[in-house]
């Protein structure tokens, strides 16, 4: 709550966010650990954990998403663990590499874990819950927000390619 006195009046300035919604929105979006599935071709694919990779937040050297894999392996998708189930426009660069990628938050105990993929499509990307809990109202908007920004992205690098072919 917050009180001053302006030309004699005494405003009261109360927080209309709960505790719970102003925590949510002050706390910035973390990636805890990511994997690679990685197989072989033949549809069997493990997870492996790679310490050194972090799609949310990139090294400035690398602008885009490569992998160099030795000895037959293939790379499936990448999963990351975040502190809420969201993507970033950071993550279209998985996308734009040609690899699923997919988000995992919660805790599976208590049943609060879901699991989400990101996916490119000719006319746009799409989110879809793999599995675990239902999406809370907050966490759709923020989803949806996500999806417009890389559908205008992808609109403003096929209008670029387009305009460099003529």
């Amino acid at each position: 709550m917050f009180c001053r006195a302006v030309n004699g009046l005494l405003l009261l300035v109360v927080p209309l966010l709960t505790s719970a919604e102003s925590a949510y929105a002050k706390e910035p979006l973390k990636e805890t650990a990511c994997f690679f599935m990685l197989g072989t071709g033949d549809g069997d694919a493990e997870p492996v954990r790679v310490p050194d990779l972090h799609v949310l937040n990139p090294r400035a050297d690398q602008p885009k998403f490569v992998v160099e894999l030795e000895g037959g392996a293939v790379l499936e998708s990448v999963i990351c663990r975040r502190s809420r189930p969201e993507f970033s426009l950071k993550d279209g660069r998985v996308l734009s590499a040609g690899f699923s990628f997919y988000v995992t938050s919660g805790d599976s105990e208590n049943k609060s874990e879901i699991i989400l993929t990101l996916e490119r499509t000719e006319v746009g990307h799409r989110v879809r819950h793999i599995d675990g809990r239902k999406l809370t109202k907050k966490e759709e908007r923020a989803l949806i927000l996500v999806i417009d920004a890389l559908n205008v992205e992808q609109s403003r690098i096929k209008s670029e390619d387009e305009s460099g072919e003529s």
